[in-house]
This record gives C-alpha cells, sequence and structure tokens, in this order.
C-alpha cells in the first residue's frame, strides 16, 4: 500500500481562550483521491485547556484507516501565548485637585486602547492618556501584544476639591497687547456654579457672573474703569470663598 503522511498543522491562541479547529495536511495521496477518500478519518487532540498556563502543547494525530494507504501521523504544537502583563502609572501620586491635567502611562503590549470615560484630553489610542477629571473617575485600557493577545487593566482616580488650584492673577492691563488684557483665574471652568464679584473701592460691584469665563476687562456697563485697586471675591458655595484684589493698570 501507498504510504500516506498526515500532520497536524500548528496552532496558535491566547491564554484563556478555547482551543481552535485543528488542521491536518496530508502527502502521498495518488491519483484524484483526498481525505475523502480514506474509510475513516484521522483525529486531532491536545492536552491543553482553556485553563493551561502559556507555552507549548504538542497536538496528536491518531484514529484514520483506510484500504489503500498506510498512514504515517506527525504531530504538530498548540502554542498558547501570553496575555499583556499591564502596567498603569501615573505622572502624580494620590487624589488630585479638580482642574489639574495628568497623565496615566500604560506598559504591557504593541498597541493600546482606552475606553471614553470623562475627562480624556488626548491619547485616547496610545500608551499615555492625558486626563482632566472634574470628578472622580476610573480610566480602562485594553492592551494588545505582538501576538494580537489582549487584556484589560483599570486605574481609579480621585478628585478633591484644592481652591490652591484656583489661581487669579491680580494685575490687569487692557491695552491689546495680549499679556493681562483679560482677567483671569486659572481652573475657574471646573467651578461653573461659582459667582465671582469684583468692587471697586467704595464697595459697589462693577462686575458679577455665574460661570465666570476669564472674560472681564476692566470695563463697566461698557465703560473702562480707572486705574485702581478692585477687590474680588469668589464664591464656590458651600462656604468656600477666595478674595483677593486686581491693580487696573492702562496706558497713558
Amino acid at each position: 500500500m501507498a504510504r500516506l503522511t498526515v500532520t497536524a498543522v500548528n496552532a496558535s491562541r491566547c491564554l484563556g481562550q478555547a482551543n481552535p479547529s485543528f488542521a491536518l495536511s496530508y502527502s502521498g495521496f495518488r491519483f484524484s483521491d483526498n481525505e475523502n477518500s480514506l474509510a475513516g478519518r484521522p483525529q486531532v487532540a491536545t492536552s491543553a485547556t482553556a485553563s493551561s498556563a502559556a507555552g507549548s502543547y504538542p497536538i496528536t494525530v491518531s484514529g484514520g484507516s483506510s484500504a489503500n494507504y498506510t498512514l504515517v501521523y506527525a504531530g504538530g504544537t498548540l502554542r498558547v501565548d501570553a496575555l499583556p502583563n499591564i502596567t498603569i502609572t501615573p505622572s502624580g501620586q494620590g487624589a488630585i485637585g479638580r482642574g489639574l491635567t495628568l497623565q496615566l502611562s500604560a506598559t504591557g503590549g504593541n498597541s493600546y486602547s482606552w475606553a471614553s470615560a470623562q475627562g480624556i484630553i488626548s491619547g485616547q489610542n496610545s500608551a499615555v492618556l492625558t486626563i482632566r477629571p472634574t470628578t472622580s473617575t476610573t480610566y480602562t485600557v485594553t492592551v494588545a501584544n505582538a501576538n494580537g493577545c489582549s487584556s484589560t487593566a483599570s486605574y481609579a482616580i480621585t478628585v478633591v476639591d484644592d481652591l490652591s488650584i484656583l489661581r487669579a492673577t491680580n494685575i490687569l492691563s487692557p491695552n491689546g497687547d495680549g499679556v493681562n488684557d483679560v482677567w483671569k483665574v486659572a481652573n475657574i471652568d471646573m467651578y461653573p456654579q461659582a459667582v465671582v464679584r469684583i468692587f471697586d473701592r467704595a464697595g459697589r460691584i462693577v462686575y458679577t457672573r455665574k460661570g465666570y469665563d476669564n472674560s472681564w476687562d476692566g470695563t463697566y456697563n461698557g465703560q473702562p474703569l480707572a486705574e485702581s485697586t478692585y477687590y474680588y471675591i469668589i464664591d464656590l458655595e458651600a462656604g468656600k470663598v477666595l478674595r483677593g484684589y486686581i491693580t487696573l493698570v492702562r496706558d497713558r
């Protein structure tokens, strides 16, 4: 009888997945014969299961039969690939003040995809995610390695009120040169319910706004105010109030 070699085709999968369907290759068929010409097709098996550790496992072939061929079996190998070992490192430790910017750096793979979440500025499809959260948020990244295996990891950011990051400029010189033309309060956009009030020396309110947008240019009712020192109160509610002064300077 003719010799027919039946070989298990090598295969691979990721850790934790079910085994793929194993294929066989044949060498030695005569004329127009093919695997359908066999009286019984060979079967493939492996000892690896979904819970098996990463590594290599033999694929064995057995059980075929034919009246015209002597079957010779050659085993293959199933490679179980490890999942990415993900590490997420923040650019700063501990809770952060509302309005601060932070980077989350992920390692462990070749490609990175961060799930949509509140406060993302950039880097959603890169290893480094830049965020500016307004509230405590958990950020989740999916990482794939060179073998196409992927896993996910998450990092929780705690956001707290830190009034020290609300930094108001104390010089206002609205002369159109692009420097101190408007009065700015850094990170005030994180407090849309805050009420800003500005007073002159006599205690008269010359400006007030809820949800301040860094646009006051030293005017009152559309008219330029005189050079002087003005005073501000930022009411953040819940008993949180910031006070300070602004020196208004005009070109002579």
